[in-house]
């Protein structure tokens, strides 16, 4: 995208989380003008018929937000547990978010358990996934 010397030009690549589809996340985008940048690469946006500040109001929440994150037991093993749920609990915790489910993620997850009056054993149960959930992000 070529733009005269006194405006930006931005692109950037997105992540989803979740059990949100692409067509949701193109559904917010295309409300903001974004528009997808390589071809069968859902992740890769960039400005396209929109110019200046995003004026429009946030879609709403039922387009863009997952009912809930889906839940599947952790510990650790191997081969090690990844994915996106890892990264949910390890945000969710104040672990490093490399969407692994190693040690040191589970010594985060214990010390969160113990805080939080659950047994602190690093695993994530139904319990520490119902407790994780109803935990406000900041």
């Amino acid at each position: 995208m070529i733009q005269p010397a006194d405006s930006f030009a931005h692109a950037c690549d997105l992540t989803r989380i979740g059990p949100v589809s692409w067509s949701q996340v193109h559904e917010v985008l295309d409300g903001w003008g974004l528009q997808r940048t390589v071809p069968g690469e859902d992740w890769h946006v960039q400005a396209g018929r929109h110019t200046g500040i995003f004026a429009g109001p946030m879609p709403p929440e039922s387009v863009w937000k997952a009912d809930s994150v889906p839940y599947r037991p952790l510990k650790v093993r191997r081969p090690r547990i990844r994915g996106p749920y890892v990264r949910f609990v390890q945000a969710r915790v104040g672990a490093v978010v490399d969407g692994i489910y190693g040690p040191g993620t589970a010594e985060a997850v214990a010390d969160w358990q113990a805080n939080h009056g659950l047994t602190a054993d690093g695993i994530v149960g139904p319990k520490t996934h119902q407790a994780l959930e109803g935990e406000q992000t900041t």
